[in-house]
Order: structure tokens, then sequence, then C-alpha cells
């Protein structure tokens, strides 16, 4: 993301000096040092803080990048106070539930601190550790070390974060900048030991470099990020809706397509197509003699589709019909799995690419440890279970499929193409999401199935519809 990349590149750039322009009236950073120890030697002798373990000089090899001649390289110890967090006793309420938060690793972000979290009181008591407001807490444990922020209010954290609070002559949130930076969260990551759960101790921390300027080039520095960071924001909020909307442009068009097509608004309608009545008329003849000559059993009628039920206008020459009128959707073929030959191709609905049309593979080594429904060369496979994962294809060659899997075929050779994408359009896809039953894993249901209602075109459309989506859809998917 540019954002992204360009935060990192400012951030380095103010660390280096080169974000302001140095001004000799600010002095030299090394006259804060003596400030700074002059400040830490009082407190220790006033018993606010107690007397830490001197750090080491930083040698020529140490330092990474040029800085300008009055900043100077200072280890990050040198210029505040650090402790470590502790956990109160948690076996003891009592000292739960007052105005102290008590922070813990998910409670810090790099732009804001969760105040919102356990609270803490009597302190002495219950050994928890005041942090002073103002305060850089940093996280120094886990995939999470090196998120950090500032608190603005007095806290407690437990010991998997590192606090560090500043002495007057450093800006903290300078140095939260610092913090911030690509080079400092390269170094902390590298101190990190551990196998299974990394850790930065505290000592190690306090000796990480920090490039320290004179304090009023510190306040620049820090109104000129603050001036530029909310933009890098705005960008970054933009940057995340184009990603957006590149992902999901491609199903959008896709699923575009398929509305489009089952309008009627995808092809041109021609005169010489005739009317889909007289292929509902066909339909009608040829299930009458499969049912006299004992290959479908007569079944009660579906109900009559309603002007209310209808979602959408279709062409004149086209019309509604319910799924169970036009196919033998439903109708039983399941198979005894000691009657399946081995060798045969057994399909599990894991097969099944969603949204796709496609197989992930095709296994003619399974052993069906139940019955299987049956399918020939040509039939819609559509998958019951989930159906919001539209997982259907047609069969290339026949075989056996899991019981989650419905195979069926439309009546007078309606176009299986057409149907495969009927199924998974954005209207009918939703009635059946509407109708399914099960709260985990929800199924369509066979009798709710034939009652659906799907438009109807005469022969010749289906096969022009069928014929531009298998023009456009792969283009879709070529987006992705």
């Amino acid at each position: 993301m540019i954002a992204e990349k360009l935060r990192k590149s400012i951030l380095q750039a103010a660390i280096q000096g080169k974000l302001t322009v140095q001004l000799p009236e600010d002095g030299d950073a090394r006259e804060l040092l003596a400030a700074i120890k002059a400040e830490k030697d009082q407190l220790i002798k006033e018993g606010k803080i107690k007397k830490e373990k001197p750090l080491p000089e930083i040698t020529e090899d140490e330092v990474p990048f040029e800085i300008p001649e009055s900043w100077c390289w200072v280890r990050l110890g040198t210029i505040g106070y650090a402790q470590t967090g502790t956990t109160p006793d948690t076996s003891r309420p009592k000292y739960y539930g007052c105005d102290i938060p008590f922070i813990k690793p998910p409670y810090i972000f790099n732009d804001r601190i969760d105040y919102e979290a356990e609270g803490l009181s009597k302190l002495g008591i219950s050994k928890g550790r005041l942090i002073k407001k103002n305060s850089i807490l940093m996280v120094c444990i886990g995939g999470s070390t090196g998120k950090t922020y500032y608190c603005d209010r007095d806290v407690c954290c437990n010991q998997q974060i590192n606090t560090i609070t500043t002495y007057s002559s450093v800006n903290m949130r300078y140095l939260h900048k610092v913090m911030q930076s690509q080079f400092f969260q390269e170094k902390l990551w590298g101190l990190a030991t551990g196998t299974a759960t990394t850790i930065v101790n505290k000592e190690n921390w306090r000796q990480l470099l920090v490039p320290l300027p004179p304090l009023s080039e510190q306040n620049r520095v820090v109104k000129k990020m603050e001036s530029i960071l909310p933009e890098l924001d705005k960008l970054e909020k933009d940057e995340l809706k184009l990603d957006l909307l590149q992902k999901s442009f491609p199903k959008k068009m896709k699923d575009s397509l398929l509305q489009e097509a089952i309008q009627g608004k995808l092809t041109e309608q021609q005169e010489s197509d005739g009317d889909a009545r007289d292929l509902v008329a066909e339909i009608q003849k040829e299930k009458g003699h499969f049912i006299k000559e004992g290959k479908i059993k007569k079944e009660k009628p579906l109900l009559e589709i309603t002007e209310d039920e209808i979602p959408f206008d279709i062409p004149e020459n086209w019309c509604w019909v319910r799924l169970g009128d036009i196919s033998d959707y439903g109708i039983g073929k399941q198979v005894n799995q000691n009657n399946i030959a081995p060798n045969s191709w057994i399909l599990e609905l894991e097969d099944i690419e969603k949204e796709t049309f496609k197989l992930n593979c095709k296994r003619f080594d399974r052993k069906p440890g139940s019955s299987k429904n049956k399918f020939s060369t040509g039939e819609i496979l559509y998958g019951k279970l989930r159906p919001y994962l539209k997982k259907v294809i047609i069969a290339d060659e026949s075989g056996y499929c899991s019981t989650e899997i419905i195979p069926f075929h439309g009546y007078a050779n309606i176009n299986s193409s057409y149907l495969k994408y009927c199924m998974v359009s954005p209207s009918v896809n939703s009635n059946i999401n509407q109708i399914t039953h099960g709260m985990d894993m929800p199924r369509l249901g066979t009798d709710k199935a034939k009652r659906l209602i799907i438009p109807l075109p005469p022969l010749a459309e289906q096969f022009r519809i069928v014929q531009r989506l298998e023009q456009l859809l792969p283009l879709c998917d070529a987006l992705e």
C-alpha cells in the first residue's frame, strides 16, 4: 500500500533530520544529556526512581545512519525511566474495580490505548506498578511485539509490556515516533529471544539506540509529523476502499452478468425463437410419456405461480416455471455403496470449487463408505449443502456423488448450462438461501427446491445466453 510505504519513508526521514530545517539557535542535543543526568540524579536522590544499571557506551559500529551534527545518538534508557509491568493478584477481587486501568497487550494499538479494561485499587497492596501519565507503552512479547502508544492517564500494565517515562528534556511524542519507525522496530525484533513465544527483556530494550535532536527540533519534527500523518491516514482509508472494490468487482460483475442473463438483458431477443410456453407444453408431453413407460412416477402437481412470487419482468416470449415442473430434480437415484463398481468416479462436495463451476480434483480411487447418488454425462450436479457457496458443475462423464449433491437435468432438451447459471444467479440463489433449513450447515430441501421459480426462455435463446456467458465469465475470473 502506498500510504504504508510513505509512512515508513516519512518516519525515517524525520528521525534522520531530513524532514525539517535545522536551526543553529536550537543548540546541541549533548546539552540535553547534561540536563537529563541532573534530573535523573535528583529523582534518585528523592527516591522517586531507582538507580539503574549503567548502559554501555555507543560504539561506532552500532550507528546505523548519519544524523545532523547538533543531534546525538543515545540509548533508550538514557532519556527515560524504563519499567516492566507487573500482574496483581487476580485471586483478590478487591484490588480491582477503580479508575486505574490495567493494560494488557491486546489493549495497545499503534494509534491508541483501550482503557476500558480491568481497574486496580489499593495499588501498594496489590503489588501493581504505577506507570505515570505520558509514558510510552510497548508490547515486547510474541507476535504483537512492537505495538506502541503513550498513555494520557496513570495506568498499570502486565509484565509483557515495557514502558518508558521520558525526562523533561525529551518530547515524549518525538520518542514515540522514533519507536514506531522501521529502523527501531527492526532492531527491537532483532533482540527477541525464545522459541515458542519470543520476548524482549527490559534490559536489552533499554539499550536500543535513539537519534536525539535538540528539544526545539524535537518539537518541530512532531509538529511536522502530526500535520502529515492524518493525510496519510486518509490515503490509507481510500486505498483500503479501492482494494476492497478491486477485490469485490469481479464477483459483482459476474453476479451482474448472471442476473442480466436470466432477465433477458444480456442477449438480443429474436422473434424466430418462438415462445417458451410451447417448450413447456413439450415438457409436459415428454413427462407424460415417461410416466406411461414407468421411467418416472406421477407426482402431485405443483402450485400455480402467483403474481406476488414474480421478482422481475422477463421478455414476452419467456415464461415463469417451477424447477420441479421442467426437470427431474430430486428423483431418487441412490445406489448402495456395495453396488458401485471399483474405479468409478466418486464425487464429493469438497471436489467442487465454490462459485467457479470447476472441479478441484476428479477421484477414481475412492472407496464409497455410504450410499451415493448416481449421475450421467450432461447432468447438472448441484450442491444442496450450504448453497451460498454456489457449488455446481455439469458432469462430463458418469459417476457417483455424495447425497449432498443433487444430479438433475431439464426435460425436452432444456440447456443444462442455462439451468446451472439460473441456480447460482443472484435472485434465484438469494431465494434458495432464504428457504434452506439448518443453522450451521444449511441445506436446500427437495420439496422447496422443486417449488423454485425459474425464468424460462425458448431453447434458441437459452443457447445464446450460455454462449454469451461463457465468453464473459472467464473475463471476470481473469480480473481476480
